[in-house]
């Protein structure tokens, strides 16, 4: 809204000095633009793994602290990043998140030649990137990510909905999850399972409980094939986001995105996202878990 009213103004008034202010403003709406093209061009190389490509978007010198504090170069970072997936046959995740190139991230200019960009990625992830103009491009100087505590902390009790037996259907198969307190209810534990006329899918165990290294709430699998993953519960809204990470027993890797919603007291509706192993995409699914009458 300001930057239309001041464009306005320039076509309005006449004076020594209010060309001078358009003209600045102008050049901002310039650079911020060549800004968020620069970072979708980025996202957009990272995404296809050209590594060569995205070192290109970065100053010399550039680094990465990400939000578990490990700290490295741009250029080692993406180097080693596109290597691992090359090996697993996956693209890498984007080192600046993909909402860098969107315009819900907040970029304000030091001078010229110097940019600091604000964002937010995934439902907790906070990051701040500096830009700097080189040869008249805009590259990145360098990249903080961290974790918003107040958007990723909770209460483990704010989880009792689950307790209880729960089933569904989706396509033919049948999904069952019964879910308990222990006994000094300091986690939750449960049983997973899915079987397709009549033969077992999956078959699991989960505990969910606060990890005490950092607070966060975290569930932890173990399936009955001998494989195992790990995920971050995150409350967004009436929903809980778990980002899963494990790998299999033949030892493939494995990632996938659950969204937990409870529909009333009698209904959960569970959304299976993004889910892949050893770099394949696999199914989505979407079913509705109803509660069973005997718990």
């Amino acid at each position: 809204m300001y930057r239309w009213f001041v464009l306005a103004v320039c076509t309005i008034v006449a004076s020594d000095w209010i060309p001078i202010a358009c003209a600045a403003e102008s050049d901002r709406a310039a650079d911020e633009q060549a800004i968020r093209a620069a970072a979708q061009e980025y996202v957009a190389a990272i995404a296809r793994g050209d590594a060569k490509v995205a070192i290109g978007y970065w100053a010399p010198g550039g680094d990465i602290v990400d939000e578990s504090g490990r700290h490295s170069t741009a250029r080692e970072r993406i180097e080693q990043d596109s290597a691992s997936a090359a090996k697993s046959g996956e693209a890498p995740e984007p080192t600046v998140p993909p909402e860098t190139a969107l315009p819900n991230s907040t970029i304000r200019f030091l001078g010229p030649d110097t940019a600091i960009e604000d964002g937010s990625y995934g439902t907790s992830g906070r990051f701040s990137a500096i830009w700097t103009k080189v040869d008249g491009r805009w590259r990145l100087a360098s990249l903080r990510e961290s974790r918003d505590e107040s958007q990723s902390l909770g209460d483990l009790s704010e989880l009792d909905w689950m307790v209880g037996r729960w089933i569904g259907e989706h396509d033919g198969t049948t999904y069952e999850i019964t879910t308990r307190w222990n006994e000094p209810q300091t986690y939750l534990e449960r049983t997973l399972s899915a079987t397709h006329n009549g033969t077992a899918l999956l078959k699991a165990q989960q505990r969910i409980g606060v990890d005490p290294a950092d607070g966060r709430v975290k569930g932890w699998i173990h399936d009955a094939e001998g494989g195992h993953s790990e995920g971050a519960w995150s409350r967004l809204g009436g929903s809980w986001i778990v980002e899963t990470r494990g790998v299999a027993a033949d030892g493939e890797d494995l990632r996938g995105t659950s969204v937990y919603t409870p529909e009333g007291e009698k209904q959960i509706r569970w959304q299976s996202l993004n889910n892949w192993r050893g770099g394949r995409p696999m199914l989505d699914f979407d079913v509705t878990l109803s509660r069973s009458a005997e718990n």
